[in-house]
């Protein structure tokens, strides 16, 4: 079902897009309908096999430690294709693996995947264990050097945690201040923009996923499949001032886009944990399960190509 301000968008963006690259919902369970309660045992996964349903990247090894600053990159998709499609980030990117690998295969994408334990695709200094995350920079400036090098690059994606705490380079200190840390965002998210400058054609910036206060698995077994107690404003589970950030990167590069997916995950103004279909969508208090991201592959292969275009 297409909603009316689905509609709206259609026609603000022209009939052009009424072809199947335009976004769509099918296939894809609607947040219109998410329950208010669900037995616990319907559940996929179950919410104590949660934590465990990852990603491939993750066993491919393909989604590196927080040691590591060498890339290692793995394919996926068709890999005779002719378009390269190039996933960077942190887990959030990661979390994604399910539904980017089956859009893939729909469209017939060669993909390589590059990610990294809580090491944003913005090129930022983040604080991760405590300390300040110097794998981190040095990963992610090797692998924007690597792409640099591949033949051609398509379509790079882009995904990174919000949440994530943001380091001065110039003496270390955490920037606190919301607004400061929103400016150092864009800022990184330009710096990495501009290192693939004339190599990508395209540049897609994902928007995080929601937040919430505890881990979903937990809240419902606790809750008895009582969905309500935990869920989440929807101006609370996402930052807004990096999303800001990120959307005027996409106001300042003709060849970059930064996309929300966030409809197909909350209701206009709340979050839910569980489809109509009951797919338990987070495995922690952040992250997809992949059940889930399998199940949004319908989406994510009709979004990129839209941006693609």
């Amino acid at each position: 079902m297409i909603r009316p301000f689905a509609i709206a968008s259609i026609v603000a963006l022209g009939l052009v897009l009424a072809a199947a690259v335009m976004p769509v919902r099918a296939g894809v369970p609607d947040a219109a309908d998410d329950p208010a309660h669900v037995a616990l045992s319907t559940l996929h996964p179950r919410t104590s096999a949660a934590a465990r349903d990852l990603a491939r990247v993750y066993a491919d090894r393909c989604h590196v430690a927080h040691d590591v600053t060498t890339p290692t990159h793995c394919t996926y998709g068709d890999r005779a294709a002719t378009v390269r499609v190039i996933v960077i980030g942190d887990s959030i990117a990661a979390q994604w693996w399910a539904a980017i690998h089956g859009a893939a295969r729909r469209a017939g994408w060669r993909i390589t995947w590059m990610s990294k334990t809580a090491c944003p695709a913005a090129d930022v200094t983040v604080r991760s264990q405590g300390v300040r995350y110097a794998a981190c920079d040095v990963w992610r400036r090797n692998v924007l050097t690597k792409i640099r090098g591949f033949a051609r690059a398509d379509l790079v994606v882009m995904a990174s945690s919000s949440s994530s705490t943001l380091i001065r380079r110039s003496d270390g200190a955490i920037i606190t201040d919301p607004a400061a840390a929103a400016s150092e965002w864009e800022a990184g998210y330009r710096r990495s923009v501009d290192r693939l400058a004339g190599v990508a054609r395209r540049v897609v910036i994902l928007r995080d996923t929601p937040s919430f206060g505890s881990s979903i698995p937990s809240c419902l077994a606790t809750h008895s499949g009582w969905t309500s107690p935990c869920s989440r404003a929807r101006s609370a589970a996402f930052s807004a001032s990096r999303w800001a950030a990120e959307m005027a990167v996409d106001a300042r590069y003709a060849w970059v886009r930064a996309t929300d997916l966030g409809d197909w995950l909350c209701q206009p103004t709340r979050c839910w944990p569980v489809t109509s279909s009951h797919i338990l969508r987070y495995r922690d208090a952040h992250h997809l399960t992949d059940t889930f991201a399998i199940a949004m592959a319908p989406a994510m292969y009709s979004r990129l190509r839209w941006l693609m275009r």
